[in-house]
């Protein structure tokens, strides 16, 4: 098992860190976690929890 604690997000050009315990809470959590599944699905990974 893996555990996130931050994450980057583009935006705007601009790099943006979503501490994905922090202000970010539950939203920038979910951004990540989906931004990671679809990366794993456009690298041709199963992916089980879509």
């Amino acid at each position: 098992m893996l555990v996130a604690e931050l994450a980057q997000i583009a935006r705007g050009g601009v790099i943006v860190a979503l501490e994905l315990a922090g202000k970010t809470g539950k939203p920038g959590r979910m951004l990540a976690e989906h931004a990671a599944l679809v990366a794993a699905v456009l690298d041709g990974d199963v992916v089980l929890n879509r």
